[in-house]
């Protein structure tokens, strides 16, 4: 039961560290987009890429491995 409650509580602290102290200043860089949820890095491309993927969704179909650290940073 402790254990469960450590991590609980360490969980909060860095949820809100990033939500509240870390997440607002880098929304303020201006060349970075506010739609961060599309934000993805191709780490290895599909069987069929003909060119950059649009989305990651485009990327997954095709079979290629995405790193999506934009859904991280808009959590």
């Amino acid at each position: 039961m402790p254990l469960r409650r450590i991590a609980a509580a360490f969980t909060s602290v860095v949820s809100s560290f990033v939500s509240d102290i870390l997440l607002p200043p880098i929304s303020l860089i201006p060349f970075i987009d506010r739609n961060l949820d599309e934000k993805f890095a191709v780490l290895r491309s599909g069987a069929h890429r003909s060119g950059s993927y649009n989305t990651s969704k485009q990327a997954l179909d095709d079979g290629a491995v995405v790193m999506a650290y934009g859904f991280v940073l808009g959590m």
